[in-house]
C-alpha cells in the first residue's frame, strides 16, 4: 500500500511547482505525451499485475513453478515492450502530432522500461514487499527532488520525463537484483506453449484494462486531438487531483488482493464478508473526500496551480463523484469478479463501457473539450458501476 501511494503521491507533489515553472501549456504537452505512454504501458503490463500476482500467490511454496511464472511473464513483457517501441516509432514517422515532439515520447518511454523491470506482481504475490518498498521510495524520491533542482524555467520542461524515466528504470534494476539474491528467483527461457498459457491467463484482464483507457488515463490524449495543450493541462490538473484521492484506496485494494484470494480458497463466504467490510469503510472515507473536493474545488485548484483556473475548477467539480464510483467498481471488479474467477465476463462489461465512453468522447469532446471529457467519464463510470453491481448480484451474490 505504501509503495502504490508513493507512486501516486511523488508525481503529484511536483504539479504545483511544474505548473508555475513551465506553465499550463507545457504541462499539458507533457500530459498528452504521458497519456500516449500510458496506452503503451497497458499493453506491456498485459494484466499481469493481477493475473501473475494470483498465480504467484497460489504457488508461493513451489520454487520451480515460481521460476516458471517469473520467466514467462518477463519474456512476454520484453516482447510486448519491443512491439510498443516499434509502434511508437511508426506513429512518430507518420503523424505530425507526434513527430513535432518525438524526443519527448522516447524520453517518456523509459517509464515503460522501468515498469517492465519492476516485477511488483512477484513481490506482491509472495507478500514480501518490504525491501522493494523502501528502495523504490528512496530512489524515486531522489529523482523527484532533482525535478525541483534541475527544472528552473520553461525551457527545462524536457528534463521532467528524463528524470521520471531514470527513477523508474533504477527502481526496476534494483528490484530484479533483490528478486535474484534475496528470493532466489532464477530466469529461464520458457517454451512457446508455456508462454501461450500465461498470455491466455492474462488476456481477459489485459483487454478489460485496455478498454478502460479511453475514459481513464487516455482522456488527455483525446482532448489533445481536438483542443490545445492549455486545455489539456487544465484538465490534467483536475484529473491528477482526483487520482491522488483515488490513490488512498486503490493501493489498499491491490495490496489486499493476494490476501483475499487466500481467504477465498478456504471459504468463499469469509472472503465475501471481508470484501464487504473493505467496501463499507472505503466508500465512507472516499465519500467525505469527494464532498470536500466539490465544495472547495476553486481553492484546491488555486493551491495546486497558483492561479484561478476557472475551467479546471469546473472539471474538478463535475468529476468529484469519480472517486466514489471508481472505488466501488474496483472492489467489485478485482476483489469480487476476479477473485471468484469470473474475469472473462469483465470483457463484456468493459467492452460495453468502452463503447459508451467512445461515443460520448467523440460527440462531447469536439464540442465542449474539457467539459465534454468530464461529463463523458462520469457517465461511463456510472454505467460500469451499475453493470458490475447487477452482474455480481445475479452470478456471485453479495454476502
Amino acid at each position: 500500500m505504501i509503495l502504490q501511494i508513493t507512486n501516486y503521491i511523488l508525481p503529484f507533489i511536483t504539479i504545483p511547482y511544474l505548473v508555475r515553472t513551465i506553465g499550463t501549456e507545457y504541462f499539458g504537452l507533457l500530459a498528452f505525451v504521458s497519456a500516449v505512454t500510458a496506452y503503451l504501458n497497458v499493453v506491456v503490463e498485459y494484466g499481469f499485475n493481477l493475473s501473475a500476482t494470483k498465480e504467484i500467490s497460489r504457488y508461493r511454496n513451489d520454487k520451480s513453478k515460481l521460476n516458471e511464472i517469473f520467466s514467462s511473464v518477463m519474456q512476454i513483457k520484453f516482447l510486448l515492450m519491443f512491439f510498443c517501441l516499434l509502434l511508437l516509432t511508426i506513429m512518430i514517422l507518420i503523424f505530425d502530432k507526434f513527430s513535432q515532439n518525438a524526443y519527448l515520447y522516447y524520453y517518456t518511454f523509459g517509464i515503460i522500461i522501468g515498469n517492465l523491470l519492476f516485477p511488483v506482481w512477484l513481490f506482491q504475490g509472495l507478500e514480501k514487499m518490504k525491501y522493494i518498498t523502501y528502495i523504490n521510495i528512496t530512489i524515486k524520491s531522489f529523482f523527484t527532488v532533482l525535478i525541483f533542482i534541475l527544472v528552473e524555467s520553461q525551457k527545462d520542461y524536457y528534463i521532467v520525463p528524463i528524470l521520471i524515466s531514470l527513477g523508474s528504470i533504477s527502481s526496476g534494476v534494483v528490484s530484479l537484483y533483490i528478486a535474484k539474491n534475496k528470493l532466489n528467483i532464477k530466469f529461464r527461457y520458457q517454451k512457446i506453449n508455456t508462454l501461450k498459457k500465461y498470455l491466455y491467463d492474462g488476456w481477459h484482464i489485459f483487454f478489460s484494462g485496455f478498454l478502460t483507457m479511453p475514459y481513464t488515463l487516455g482522456l488527455p490524449f483525446f482532448i489533445g486531438l481536438f483542443a490545445n495543450n492549455t486545455i489539456v493541462g487544465e484538465f490534467s490538473i483536475a484529473q491528477k487531483i482526483l487520482n491522488a484521492i483515488n490513490s488512498l484506496y486503490q493501493p489498499l485494494s491491490q495490496a489486499l488482493f493476494p490476501y483475499i484470494i487466500n481467504i477465498a480458497n478456504k471459504s468463499k463466504d469469509n472472503a465475501k464478508q471481508t470484501i464487504m467490510k473493505i467496501m463499507k469503510y472505503s466508500v465512507l472515507s472516499i465519500f467525505l473526500l469527494s464532498i470536500i473536493t466539490f465544495i472547495y474545488a476553486k481553492e484546491i485548484i488555486v493551491l495546486i496551480s497558483g492561479e484561478e483556473l476557472r475551467d479546471a475548477t469546473q472539471y474538478l467539480k463535475i468529476m468529484s463523484i469519480l472517486p466514489i464510483l471508481i472505488t466501488v467498481s474496483k472492489i467489485m471488479s478485482f476483489n469480487y469478479i476476479v477473485t471468484f474467477n469470473y474475469q472473462m465476463y469483465l470483457i463484456d462489461i468493459y467492452l460495453k463501457g468502452a463503447a459508451v465512453s467512445l461515443l460520448l468522447i467523440f460527440i462531447l469532446v469536439p464540442l465542449y473539450s474539457g467539459l465534454g471529457a468530464s461529463f463523458s467519464v462520469v457517465v461511463t463510470e456510472l454505467y460500469l458501476t451499475f453493470s458490475m453491481y447487477k452482474f455480481i448480484k445475479q452470478n456471485i451474490g453479495f454476502y
